[in-house]
């Protein structure tokens, strides 16, 4: 292998400065970096980290005449949902992913669930960095605060916009209150990853509309269609 080809092999050195983020795509740098690796005897700890890192799992085989290779498989990234709350966690993962289906970047978004002493409360933050709270290296994290049963039904109306007020609703129980608020901040991260206005009013349009379907669904199907 010559000098060329062996500075052609690393990464660039501000790409390993800056750290090797999740959301890497690239055809070519990730093209020229597998074949390299694929059809190579290279097997160390720093390859396989950056391939970590990349969301790829590479496993190292033999075969029946003794060959050894490589072969290489990509991680699903998925959504991360983390209840907190005094309510069942699998019941929450579904609700959650009911109202946030179809939501762009779900692999690097993070949504956690938690208690609250009022009916419910959400926030979104742009970077997971921004926050306090123990996350996974995602990018966007979302945080949903719920009541308990006490606190409902409880009659919605969004504070201080007038735009809003037409889309006030009873929420019935903490389910319908989780989500309406999942979507509500749902489409904030639409309007984010869009470079849109964060607007309220067509937040709380969309969280209407996701909790119309919602309320619209049989008991049967609401955890299968939160998959589809």
């Amino acid at each position: 292998m010559t000098r060329a080809e062996e500075d052609s092999f690393f990464l660039p050195k501000h790409v390993l400065k800056q750290g090797m983020p999740r959301h890497i795509t690239s055809r070519g740098l990730l093209g020229t970096f597998l074949w390299r690796v694929l059809f190579s005897n290279i097997e160390s700890e720093f390859i396989n980290a950056l391939l970590e890192k990349l969301g790829i799992l590479v496993f190292t085989f033999q075969s029946e005449n003794g060959i050894h290779g490589t072969t290489a498989e990509t991680k699903a990234k998925v959504m991360i949902v983390k209840n907190t709350s005094q309510y069942s966690s699998e019941e929450v993962e579904n609700l959650v992913r009911f109202a946030l289906k179809g939501i762009p970047h779900a692999g690097e978004l993070e949504v956690h669930v938690r208690n609250s002493k009022y009916a419910f409360y959400g926030r979104i933050f742009a970077s997971a960095a921004d926050c306090t709270c123990d996350c996974d290296e995602q990018r966007f994290l979302i945080v949903v605060r719920i009541g308990n049963e006490k606190r409902f039904p409880y009659f919605s109306v969004y504070p201080g916009h007038k735009r809003c007020e037409k889309y006030a609703t009873m929420l019935n129980d903490w389910k319908e209150a989780l989500v309406k608020v999942a979507a509500h901040e749902g489409m904030h991260l639409r309007q984010w990853i869009g470079n849109k206005p964060m607007w309220e009013h067509q937040a709380e349009k969309h969280a209407i509309t996701t909790l119309t379907k919602f309320r619209n669904t049989p008991k049967s199907q609401k955890c299968l269609l939160a998959t589809l």
